[in-house]
């Protein structure tokens, strides 16, 4: 957690949730995050639309100036969708 040393609020933004390495990687996260004081505050599914996919990351960006970082899990999410306001 070399990123956020003294905790923070991070959103995690999936495919689909119903995919089991998906729902895995999300419990993973969660262990994780709660040991260092991190709250997974919003929790968005793209169903793998990248329209979809940067419409959340736009979204939460918006809705949520108190975020420290996101986290993109399987499926297009972080990767594909251009940073909010890249353009």
């Amino acid at each position: 957690m070399k990123i956020l040393r003294n905790g923070g609020k991070i959103p995690v933004f999936v495919g689909m949730f119903a995919v089991d390495d998906a729902t895995q990687r999300l419990e993973g996260i969660q262990d994780v995050v709660t040991a260092h004081d991190i709250q997974i505050v919003d929790k968005r599914e793209d169903n793998a639309d990248r329209a979809e996919a940067r419409a959340n990351v736009e979204d939460i960006i918006n809705a949520r100036p108190d975020l420290n970082a996101a986290t993109g899990l399987w499926s297009c999410n972080a990767i594909e969708a251009p940073p909010a306001g890249a353009e």
